[in-house]
């Protein structure tokens, strides 16, 4: 649109963008991480954390050891799926968003979603509860393999990432 007298007359500004700000700006999904490996195991952690929510909740899970496992179903759920979106939009490399290293969070979620489900799992495969229960921690002991295995690949991308945003040596012989 043209400027008239020192105004802009279009009231979309979006508008005048050429196409090559398109790869920097907006919301895209990138296709190929939900078929990496990485991908494919942050959506089987979500899935299986789904799993046992559903697991305890049906079981009518009651006293602390149910409502742990609730606890850490649905917190470890809702992190995952924070770091699931922040990978799969490039919103961490794109906006550079809470100056974070999403790599190490994804590598402390892991750990720390593997130990809670096998603290919450054992807790409750041990406690004489209903059968659902049992099963909602025979899945949370799937859920902490799975996590586990995601911890390994975290750790190899964000190892992979700090080799390559790391400074060169200086060297002060020419």
């Amino acid at each position: 649109m043209a400027d008239l007298d020192g105004w802009n007359t279009n009231p979309n500004p979006v508008e005048e963008k050429n196409d090559s700000n398109m790869d920097t700006e907006g919301c895209t999904f990138d296709t190929e991480y939900v078929k990496s490996i990485r991908g494919i195991l942050k959506l089987k952690e979500m899935g299986w954390s789904i799993i046992i929510f559903i697991l305890v909740c049906v079981g009518a899970a009651t006293g602390l050891k149910g409502g742990f496992m609730i606890f850490v179903s649905i917190s470890v759920l809702i992190c995952t799926l924070i770091v699931f979106m922040m990978f799969l939009t490039h919103l961490h490399v794109k906006h550079k968003l809470f100056n974070m290293d999403w790599y190490l969070m994804d590598v402390l979620l892991s750990i720390s979603a593997t130990l809670l489900y096998f603290i919450a799992s054992l807790t409750v495969i041990i406690s004489p509860l209903k059968p659902l229960m049992i099963v909602a921690g025979v899945f949370g002991f799937i859920a902490m393999v799975v996590y586990g295995g995601g911890t390994y690949y975290a750790w190899i991308k964000w190892q992979d990432s700090k080799k390559r945003t790391r400074a060169p040596d200086y060297n002060p012989e020419y």
